[in-house]
């Protein structure tokens, strides 16, 4: 099970991975060291209808200071999603999976060649926002 091939990204982040309800920015829940050193860092407390909610925060840029920060976390995204499209035994969604992720990270390495780190992490966002509604439609 993935659970066992990931035993440090917890159940409801897996699902969010193979669901494309992941936000680009969480990826630091998917590296331990940044998850320790997010862990000081604030949920947000919100009061809705006199009712306290705690909501865990999302990623912002501080978790992603260089291209290092992002690409290690985002190949583990796509090798959870490479490990899940295996246990279907769809040799085309692998094949699919793995072209993607090739060709994205290095797209996103040559971009950080000539742009500005804070653009290209914008890019991200938003590229991922819109490819994981195109996945999650087939």
């Amino acid at each position: 099970s993935l659970l066992d091939v990931f035993p440090f990204i917890p159940r409801a982040t897996i699902m969010e991975i193979v669901r494309f309800e992941f936000h680009p920015l969480n990826l630091y829940k998917l590296d331990v060291l940044a998850q320790e050193k997010a862990a000081d860092a604030q949920n947000t407390m919100d009061l809705e209808d006199g009712h306290f909610t705690i909501r865990e925060r999302t990623g912002s840029a501080k978790d992603y200071p260089n291209f290092a920060s992002l690409l290690k976390p985002l190949l583990i995204y796509f090798d959870v999603l490479g490990v899940y499209a295996a246990s279907s035994g769809n040799v085309a969604a692998i094949l699919s999976i793995l072209r993607g992720c090739t060709a994205y990270c290095a797209h996103l390495s040559s971009l950080n060649q000539t742009y500005f780190w804070v653009a290209i992490l914008q890019y991200h966002k938003q590229f991922f926002l819109k490819r994981t509604k195109e996945m999650a439609r087939g």
